[in-house]
């Protein structure tokens, strides 16, 4: 599949990667190690109440790399396709894993980088769309609201095995309830981009 932008008002692409399922069976062994070895929810962010948070840290467990460089790979193709940007390098920031179980949500939240995403391990049908909102803020008063009208903004992506999904870090996002009875594994990041 190939890289796919949405540009109104912010900005986010998706692509389906071509890791080996071998590969991506040993993320999702990792990622059941971590939780058997710390079942209480290290993170409480936005899976507050809900859910399952590694710590922040895994870009570097050795478990994690194959994954980190595919991340790296797509986000300069994400970089490279967005018109008049210019940037010299992209540094991944955080590597997180996060399990949803049936009926668990995220909150809203934004991150604070340049660039988050999210890449889909093991999901089913029905396990919780992503979802993207953005409100452009650029007015005020009686301005804003009817500018609040107009460009409100909102984008709901369907998780998919091995597809991984980068938008503005800015955009608030969440992802919604856990309908399927299978738990909902995922990878989330944050990435800077250097000017």
């Amino acid at each position: 599949m190939e890289l796919q932008f949405d540009l109104t008002p912010h900005v986010y692409g998706q692509k389906i990667l071509s890791i080996a399922d071998e590969e991506n069976e040993m993320i999702a062994k990792a990622i059941t190690l971590l939780y058997e070895n710390n079942p209480l929810s290290p993170v409480q962010a936005s899976n507050s109440q809900f859910g399952w948070q590694s710590n922040f840290d895994l870009d570097e467990h050795e478990s994690f790399q194959t994954i980190c460089k595919y991340i790296e790979e797509v986000a300069y193709d994400f970089c490279n396709n967005l018109k008049n940007f210019n940037y010299k390098k992209i540094i991944l920031k955080d590597l997180w894993a996060n399990l949803n179980f049936p009926n668990d949500i995220n909150w809203p939240h934004t991150h604070g980088s340049d660039i988050s995403g999210v890449y889909y391990v093991d999901v089913q049908p029905n396990s919780g769309a992503l979802f993207l909102e953005s409100k452009a803020l650029a007015y005020t008063d009686r301005e804003l609201n009817k500018y609040l009208l107009d460009n409100f903004s909102s984008k709901m992506l369907l998780p998919e095995n091995k597809k991984v999904i980068m938008f503005d870090s800015t955009l608030q996002h969440g992802v919604l309830k856990n309908l399927s009875q299978e738990v909902r594994m995922s990878l989330s990041f944050n990435l800077d981009v250097l000017l």
